[in-house]
């Protein structure tokens, strides 16, 4: 793999992540405008955060797949 592969799926990591970004805020804000958020489901992307998670951290705001990339994006802000 060259330096023009690696440039490219680079480039096409940041355009999924900031598509998903889009979408994910849009989502929370039409949620919050229409006062849908429900305990229990993801802040971000409104799906059911499972049970066992809740268990182990009863505080969780987001499921799995959202948390890793929040603080995947959070990483490279400090960067």
């Amino acid at each position: 793999m060259d330096d023009i592969d690696r440039a490219n799926d680079y480039a096409e990591q940041m355009r999924e992540l900031a598509l998903k970004e889009h979408f994910r805020r849009r989502l929370h804000t039409s949620s919050k405008k229409a006062g849908r958020l429900r305990p229990g489901c993801c802040l971000d992307c409104g799906i059911p955060i499972p049970e066992l998670c809740l268990s182990v951290r009863p505080d969780a705001v987001r499921c799995i797949l959202c948390q890793i990339e929040h603080e995947m994006m959070l990483s490279r802000r400090k960067i």
